[in-house]
């Protein structure tokens, strides 16, 4: 898959490589949203299908509603965007499936018959342990798309994967992942993998992969179920590429190595381990045209991103850096 910014190519090897997984991290608002989707829909101008898993609920009101058109001009693109919903079921018998509304309002009525206070935060909880299958809608274009399914909830992300799982808060609060029965690890059979390859997808990004474990493993005691629950999203990501041959980019959020003072993607060692590509993406500042990592040197006077190599299988990090120029069209270099 060609990305269109020649020297980000130069750098990967020729394209995106398939079967493994490439990392974008950096601060809030930078543009790593803008660079990804922009990735997605050259994609689609090469013939294939792409996807993106939304687990920050942001791209409707950013890229769906100003940069879908700028991108289909750019791209001379005749495409369309899917969203895909999640729907989350309890079996009642063998076939007939429960879905989560319907379990939901008979949660509520009988909570309201016996005058229960309860938080929508409750009766959600209360709800999941029934919803042992999980399942998505969509419909296979012929033409080129770009899918997007939305998926806050950390059990959508693993449950997408094949990997069914209880979140648990013991006594003392801490938060730990334990795998149901049911789980699969032969991904091609999951929902997400039938997906792919059902709807000729090729390309994956997750927007972002930090989201969902920020927002369920929130202290330092926690350490362990977030290693866990990203061992598992990443390990099956992985096989998912490897098996079905796609591209695999994965946003991050930054952090601060306490010892070193540098910058790192969120999420330890797991997520060191697993990417083998990692860029920083950050803001250019006045600086940058003393900067002699730079490979591009000739829209320095107009660059205001710069994506720097994290790591590379080839490549020392930060020793290249590639500078960026973010406008209404998107990135260029």
């Amino acid at each position: 898959m060609k990305t269109g910014l020649d020297v980000f190519d130069e750098i990967l090897g020729g394209s995106v490589p398939q079967g493994v997984l490439l990392q974008v991290f950096g601060e809030k608002a930078v543009g790593k949203s803008i660079f990804s989707s922009q990735l997605a829909y050259k994609n689609l101008e090469q013939g294939a299908s792409s996807l993106i898993i939304d687990t920050e609920q942001g791209f409707k009101n950013t890229i769906g509603s100003y940069w879908h058109e700028r991108f289909k001009k750019r791209f001379n693109l005749d495409c369309d965007i899917q969203y895909v919903n999640i729907r989350r079921f309890a079996l009642r018998g063998r076939e007939k499936k429960v879905f989560e509304s319907e379990l939901r309002s008979l949660f509520e009525a009988a909570l309201s018959s016996m005058k229960i206070n309860y938080t929508r935060s409750q009766l959600e909880q209360a709800c999941w342990p029934f919803l042992e299958g999980i399942e998505i809608g969509y419909t296979v274009n012929e033409k080129p798309t770009l899918y997007v399914i939305e998926a806050p909830a950390l059990q959508d992300i693993l449950a997408l994967n094949g990997v069914r799982c209880d979140i648990l808060i013991s006594e003392s609060g801490r938060v730990e992942i334990r795998l149901l029965p049911g789980t699969t690890f032969k991904v091609s059979e999951s929902v997400l993998g039938k997906f792919v390859q059902e709807a000729n997808i090729s390309l994956l990004v997750y927007d972002s992969i930090s989201m969902p474990l920020k927002s369920t493993f929130i202290g330092t005691q926690d350490f362990p179920g977030r290693s866990s629950a990203t061992a598992l999203i990443l390990g099956q990501t992985q096989k998912l590429c490897s098996e079905l041959n796609i591209s695999v980019i994965a946003l991050n959020h930054v952090t601060v190595n306490p010892i070193t003072g540098q910058n790192k993607p969120y999420g330890g060692q797991i997520v060191g381990y697993d990417f083998k590509f990692s860029f920083m993406l950050e803001k250019a500042y006045s600086s940058i045209v003393n900067d002699k990592t730079i490979v591009n040197s000739r829209i320095l006077n107009e660059a205001n991103r710069v994506l720097r190599v994290h790591r590379h299988p080839s490549i020392p990090e930060y020793s290249l850096s590639i500078a960026l120029k973010l406008c209404d069209e998107g990135f260029f270099c």
